[in-house]
């Protein structure tokens, strides 16, 4: 912990805590909660000598949230310490404690299920070294997972003490849950109080994200959200929004953003208008990236760059460290997340190995794509957890026009979390809802349809569908997506007739004229699925338009083109516009 920190009376209380203690850390937006778990960390280590590496687990319930914490403990001046998020863990046990592998088939959901089940009937060693188990975001872990963590507590060691860190006030996942179950944070929580006393609390009242008087004021504003009735913090939330400064349209925007300094957050409240946000900041000349979600995250482009040189399967430190230099930041650090992803025992790194672990399961946050730029699109619930020096709310007068109190208590909420994302500026334009804008059922992505429920004009592209296939002339492609592909480019889809059958079509994406990738076969499955075809029709496939280059991944899979199982793959997104 740096000498030069300066903590105020309750976040001391909640960093000078002996390492069996049990406590309950109530933090509001900008309270300085993450500093706080590293300051945790850093004094277990230096005062109570418990080892960050194996001694303390933290854990957060979002991906972004895990790498947050990641990214403020890399500048030196605290520990390394693992971060995982519950769903992460979960898969940590069962490839411990489940040799079947059945579970890499399943959901996400399901796996938490197994591992739950698990560490019930037979316990884990690797919590056995556990002297302090710190849980970030706490009230966002509901349903299955809110059981997989009461396991957790339930498996630690008995001198084990535990620190639990969230606000119920952004609480935002309840909507996973059937309306019996609401208030599912204040149940885990009470559950938590119940059975494992004594468990003291704190709460923290500090305010060190608000860079500007607007910014305090909500932050100070929402101080009293808890201790309101529900029609009054609803009303109060609505005054916060309705004080905002409105830009009018989206695309006004454009001028704004080149006024501004630092990182800008779009936030919406549901995928397809984060599409149409897209497709309307482009149409005004901003190239802004969209945040996605868990199941599409993909692999960062670093490892492919390095490991596609690699002479053989198996590559030795001195190679990896001479290959990665300009290439990463730290280089040794770079190869022992890679060493983690394999568990490889030699003193080498298998190249295969690491490409096997990446078809089996999602990548480490420490080796996920970013997005890229300034400008981000994203939902609500996606930032949750982040900050950003300028946030946009996309229609949020309309927000709280909820249809029944419990849905505007959710709502409440979801604003609250929005307003609260700035350090600097926060403020709202018109909505982009297009009634045309849709979540298809058939096919499970959001499309552009017409006055017609069966026209489509518009579907959406995910990160997901060029995985697995690559373009005809595979090296000249893997050169070209280096030089000449950049961030937010425009892309077409061609159909290649003869790969294409009735029930799966399949396209050449092309940047300009070049070739840079094909569609897979999940996606010629959505496009079949949403057009309705059916064997002994006869259709001409239409033409696709209007991708947009999120970035360049690394991808696996033994394919022309591909290193030892790897390779770099275009990832996409934005509603394609379908051409008849």
């Amino acid at each position: 912990m740096p000498v030069e920190t300066t903590w105020d009376a309750e976040q001391l209380s909640a960093v000078a805590v002996a390492p069996e203690i049990r406590q309950i850390v109530l933090a509001g937006p900008g309270s300085g909660k993450t500093q706080v778990v590293l300051g945790l960390v850093a004094r277990l280590d230096e005062e109570h000598d418990v080892s960050p590496s194996d001694g303390v687990l933290v854990v957060s319930f979002s991906r972004a949230a895990v790498a947050a914490v990641r990214s403020r403990a890399s500048d030196g001046s605290s520990p390394p310490v693992g971060v995982r998020t519950l769903d992460s863990l979960a898969s940590r046990l069962l490839d411990s404690l489940d040799t079947s592998e059945e579970w890499r088939r399943t959901s996400f959901d399901s796996r938490i299920r197994r591992a739950t089940e698990l560490l019930a009937d037979s316990g884990w060693d690797e919590l056995d070294t556990l002297e302090h188990l710190v849980v970030d975001e706490v009230q966002d872990v509901v349903d299955v997972r809110a059981d997989f963590l009461l396991a957790i507590l339930r498996s630690l060691p008995d001198d084990a003490g535990f620190t639990l860190l969230g606000d119920p006030q952004q609480a935002l996942y309840d909507f996973q849950l059937d309306r019996s179950r609401k208030s599912a944070a204040g149940s885990l929580l009470e559950t938590v109080r119940a059975e494992f006393s004594p468990v003291a609390q704190v709460e923290l009242r500090g305010q060190y994200r608000a860079e500007s008087e607007e910014t305090r004021r909500i932050m100070g504003a929402g101080r009293g959200l808890g201790a309101m009735p529900s029609r009054a913090r609803l009303a109060a939330v609505e005054d916060m929004v309705t004080d905002l400064v409105g830009l009018g349209a989206l695309e006004e925007l454009a001028g704004p953003l080149t006024q501004w300094t630092g990182s800008t957050a779009v936030l919406c409240r549901t995928n397809g208008e984060a599409l149409e946000a897209l497709r309307r900041l482009r149409s005004a000349g901003i190239r802004p990236t969209i945040m996605r979600g868990a199941a599409e995250v993909g692999c960062h482009r670093w490892v492919a760059d390095v490991l596609t040189g690699a002479p053989r399967e198996v590559v030795s430190r001195s190679w990896f460290i001479k290959q990665a230099e300009g290439v990463v930041e730290d280089p040794s650090t770079s190869w022992l997340r890679l060493r983690r992803l394999t568990r490889d025992r030699g003193a080498d790194l298998s190249v295969r190995g690491v490409a096997r672990r990446l078809v089996t399961a999602a990548p480490p946050v420490d080796l996920q794509t970013r997005p890229a730029g300034d400008c981000l699109i994203s939902t609500v619930h996606r930032a949750k957890g982040l900050e950003f020096d300028n946030v946009v709310l996309v229609g949020a007068d309309r927000w709280l026009l909820a249809v029944d109190e419990t849905e505007a208590e959710e709502e409440a909420r979801v604003a609250f979390v929005a307003l609260t994302r700035p350090r600097s500026r926060v403020v709202k334009t018109d909505g982009v809802h297009d009634w045309a804008v849709r979540k298809d059922e058939r096919s499970g992505r959001w499309i552009r349809s017409g006055r017609k429920k069966w026209q489509t004009f518009g579907l959406e592209v995910l990160p997901t569908d060029l995985r697995g296939e690559t373009a005809d002339d595979a090296i000249e492609t893997q050169k070209y997506l280096v030089t000449q592909v950049e961030v937010g480019d425009g892309v077409d889809l061609q159909l290649d007739r003869a790969r294409s059958t009735l029930e799966r079509p399949s396209y050449v994406v092309t940047h300009g004229t070049t070739p840079v990738g094909r569609t897979n076969d999940d996606f010629g499955v959505a496009l079949a699925k949403r057009l309705g075809l059916f064997p002994g029709r006869e259709i001409a496939w239409p033409g696709l338009s209007g991708g947009v280059v999120e970035g360049v991944e690394t991808t696996p899979g033994d394919r022309p083109g591909a290193t030892h199982g790897l390779a770099l793959g275009l990832r996409l997104n934005g509603l394609l516009e379908v051409n008849w």
